[in-house]
């Protein structure tokens, strides 16, 4: 074992030297990979609302409809972006992006997956956010999945095409699914958001679907091959090496857990097997440095850790699902890790959620918690297939300075409806996430917008961002299964706002691509309200 985990350190920080030396393994398209910071002299700025692209005071969304068809292509992907207000999101101004609008440099295929995943961050300091979107089902010459990502900038009219970016890999693979997940955090406290992308598909010296993250490290011009990192678990300096299937970088997470100033990494591998259990899953935590992410002092996650509740067991996927706040208020960043195939009670697949609570060295697990629908204050129970945290969005919803936790249920049964969809909100306290005041809404709840219906998934998705700019922060859920105008899986999605008391129904509305404004409309199977 020791000779198999020294080969593979070497093949990781081989690799990771040639990545350092050379530009040509993430390759930016056309002249567009420099470019201008045409508004701001750079991290001076003064900092807009994060997801605020236009820069306008509003935090902005960005909807992914990836099965979207575009000039006949099926599953070719699409993004709408819906730009907020003093009254909230607004279908005005909306944009709606594909491969075969003006400026991309690529265009619109089948099973693309355009906009499979997306994240938000400011990578060149301007104070207006990007977006990055992932096609993991993009080709590359006769190469199938091997995927790609594309960064478009903010401006003061949204987002623009001008000077975007794409970055795919020169050495590609079938299935690599480069941009399977993707998140923004500045690792190097230079002002400048970095962009990490999750390869899970990646074979690694050998070894199938090992995964590896990457790493664009942000500058006045934008992102830049200059500095990538390749992170690998025969590199992150915990762990125990890579294994078949681990699928690293299936799932990201960033925030301070350590409150140094410096962003950190935490990385999924739900399958990875713990003590030859197979898919029990795992977390890596890379921390921030003034040179950027290092494996000093990084740390592996699972549910035989010290201190950690429940155990490792087959099919758990500890990881799959990963989301941060303050949510006792310390000044560390917390992280929440679902592992929503988790078997609770002999009752398979009910899924709980783990939190870990900064600290000044870092994530720990003194004090963490273990939350599942047998949870006290919960309103629901435990059962089979329910899946409790298949989704999670982690955000100050009544504006008290703690940070609360959305938990989705896409499958909760209602009645005689099954898969219906429940979502769980709690809310932070001096003593972390609280069993008082829990809330659970479902399209049933007084107030909310839509019907309950069989199927639809209600929580299937969940994103939060203070859309009103009224300092509480705001609940979009989403429905991709919901059907619209007799269009099957369509999809919805649903925004509950913040309030003093926490989510509210009060102005609760449901939007989908047969709302007014919205661009395209409602089809079979586009899934719109990916979030």
């Amino acid at each position: 074992m020791k000779n198999k985990l020294l080969i593979a350190l070497f093949a990781c920080l081989f690799t990771f030297f040639l990545l350092s030396v050379a530009s040509d393994y993430l390759v930016a398209g056309g002249a567009s990979a420099m470019r201008s910071n045409d508004f701001f002299d750079g991290p001076e700025a003064e900092p807009c609302a994060h997801a605020d692209f236009d820069c306008d005071g509003f935090a902005d969304l960005a909807v992914r409809v990836p099965g979207e068809s575009i000039a006949g292509a099926k599953h070719a992907g699409a993004v709408h972006v819906l730009f907020g207000s003093a009254l909230g999101l607004t279908s005005g101004r909306s944009q709606f992006l594909h491969q075969n609008i003006a400026g991309m440099q690529e265009s619109s295929e089948g099973d693309d997956w355009f906009g499979e995943e997306t994240t938000i961050g400011d990578f060149n300091g301007d104070g207006f956010s990007d977006l990055a979107i992932g096609v993991c089902g993009e080709d590359l010459g006769l190469t199938k999945n091997a995927g790609l990502t594309h960064v478009l900038y903010g401006s003061p009219e949204g987002l623009s095409t001008e000077e975007s970016q794409v970055w795919r890999q020169a050495g590609v693979r079938t299935n690599d699914f480069f941009g399977e997940d993707l998140v923004a955090g500045d690792f190097d406290g230079d002002g400048y958001d970095e962009l990490a992308i999750g390869v899970p598909g990646k074979d690694v010296d050998g070894t199938v679907n090992a995964g590896i993250t990457a790493v664009l490290y942000g500058s006045p011009t934008g992102l830049t091959a200059d500095r990538t990192q390749f992170w690998c678990q025969g590199n992150i300096g915990a762990g125990d090496g890579m294994e078949t299937n681990d699928s690293f970088g299936e799932e990201l997470a960033a925030n301070d857990f350590d409150d140094d100033g410096y962003d950190d990494l935490a990385i999924g591998s739900y399958g990875e097997s713990i003590d030859g259990t197979l898919m029990a899953g795992a977390v890596s935590v890379l921390y921030g440095h003034p040179s950027g992410l290092t494996n000093q002092r990084s740390q592996f996650w699972h549910q035989e850790s010290p201190g950690i509740a429940d155990a490792a067991e087959q099919g758990d996927r500890f990881g799959e699902e990963l989301a941060s706040s303050d949510f006792n208020g310390d000044g560390y960043a917390d992280l929440a890790i679902a592992a929503f195939y988790n078997v609770l009670a002999g009752v398979q697949d009910a899924g709980a959620v783990h939190i870990l609570y900064g600290s000044p060295s870092g994530l720990a697990a003194e004090g963490s918690q273990f939350l599942n629908q047998n949870s006290p204050g919960m309103n629901e129970i435990v059962e089979e297939d329910d899946r409790f945290g298949w989704s999670l969005a982690a955000n100050d919803f009544n504006g008290d300075g703690f940070g609360d936790l959305a938990i989705g249920v896409p499958k909760e049964d209602l009645g005689p409806l099954v898969n219906c969809g429940v979502v769980h909100v709690i809310y932070g306290s001096p003593d972390g996430l609280s069993s008082e005041g829990i809330q659970m809404w479902n399209q049933n709840s007084p107030g909310v917008a839509g019907v309950t219906k069989q199927d639809d998934g209600f929580g299937w998705e969940l994103a939060s961002q203070d859309f009103d700019s009224d300092g509480f922060a705001d609940l979009v859920v989403g429905t991709p299964g919901k059907d619209i105008n007799g269009m099957k899986d369509a999809g919805a999605i649903t925004i509950l706002y913040g309030s003093p008391e926490g989510i509210s129904a009060e102005g609760s509305r449901m939007m989908h691509q047969d709302s007014p404004g919205i661009a395209d409309q409602a089809e079979p199977y586009d899934a719109f309200g990916l979030l």
